[in-house]
């Protein structure tokens, strides 16, 4: 809640939610909302029985996600484009939350890296578009802002890691490196290497 006016706005913080008891920050992410950076976020988890927990967004985001996951992965599912579907997503395993934060609620996913030991990692956001239809004037301006090359390749790259074996260690990539790529760089694939 903004308080005060002018200059000195503060934005009254809220602590990011506690790690729920059997599970840990996950360690591969490479974007989105990560647990403990930023305001009040819950970020990505790793259950003790190897799921990712993806904790929803506020609605009406979250539900739309957890409404697709669920329709996906029903047990009755019959449609093909569905089914066809099914190998590119991780499994949704339902939903995880805790008696102490009953108000983060996460999804449950199968860990696609789970069998690898050195697993390199991109996160790219699909589409042309940034913004919801309906979105304000200025949100599609500044969506549109951050990378213009969207409209043209139809993705972006918002962060990945990838592993030299020759030096044991990954090199990080964040969104900053990713809104740095022209059309060219990123269809190519061009990255810096150590």
């Amino acid at each position: 809640m903004a308080t005060g006016g002018g200059e000195n706005t503060q934005v009254e913080r809220v602590p990011t939610p506690p790690i729920p008891e059997g599970c840990q920050v996950l360690s591969h992410q490479v974007a989105g909302h990560m647990h403990g950076h930023g305001r009040s976020k819950a970020g990505m988890l790793q259950h003790l029985d190897g799921t990712i927990l993806k904790p929803t967004q506020c609605p009406p985001k979250g539900q739309r996600e957890l409404d697709f996951y669920t329709e996906l992965f029903r047990e009755d599912q019959d449609e093909p484009v569905m089914l066809s579907l099914q190998y590119y997503v991780p499994r949704f395993r339902g939903i995880f939350t805790t008696p102490s934060n009953p108000d983060t609620i996460y999804m449950k996913l199968d860990d696609a890296t789970q069998k690898f030991h050195k697993p390199c990692i991109v996160d790219v956001k699909m589409g042309r578009r940034c913004y919801e239809d309906g979105a304000p004037v200025e949100k599609v301006e500044l969506a549109l802002k951050k990378y213009p090359p969207v409209e043209q390749v139809g993705f972006q790259i918002l962060g990945m890691r990838i592993y030299h074996p020759s030096v044991d260690q990954y090199v990080f990539y964040d969104k900053t490196y990713g809104r740095s790529l022209d059309e060219d760089q990123v269809i190519e694939g061009k990255i810096n290497m150590i």
